[in-house]
């Protein structure tokens, strides 16, 4: 963990870590996740208390593994993305950013059990099918 310390940090070179599966680097100052998406083999990734701007970053969808994605507090706006890619996602955490438009379905994400979305500015009804597929618990 890298938490809470002003680092400089990128994702180049990240792709030879073949044994990362959590990463955390909340609060380090982070702006820019280009290349994360190289980390495939990871499975947990808090990168709250950030400066992300910008709309979600599509990197973020290439990592097909993920189970926890974690982005509170960052400066991230715009219209979420669908989540279809990421079907092993149980906890998404995007609380406290700027989002806005409609709450996307999470139809494709069969496992999720925590869902953060407060204090965004969605709009619109809640989806009648917006957890329609939730089991309850990971094979």
């Amino acid at each position: 963990w890298l938490h809470s310390n002003p680092i400089e940090f990128d994702f180049d070179g990240i792709d030879r870590a073949l044994n990362l599966v959590d990463l955390r680097l909340d609060a380090t100052g982070l702006s820019d996740v280009y290349g994360v998406q190289n980390a495939e083999q990871l499975r947990v990734l808090n990168l709250n208390y950030n400066q992300i701007s910008g709309s979600f970053p599509t990197e973020l969808l290439g990592l097909e593994r993920l189970e926890t994605l974690s982005m509170v507090d960052n400066d991230m706006s715009g219209n979420l993305p669908s989540f279809d890619k990421m079907k092993g996602l149980i906890t998404l955490r995007l609380g406290s950013n700027r989002f806005s438009g409609a709450v996307p379905t999470f139809v494709s994400s069969r496992y999720i059990t925590h869902l953060d979305l407060s204090d965004n500015e969605l709009s619109g009804a809640i989806p009648d099918n917006l957890l329609d597929e939730v089991s309850l618990r990971k094979p």
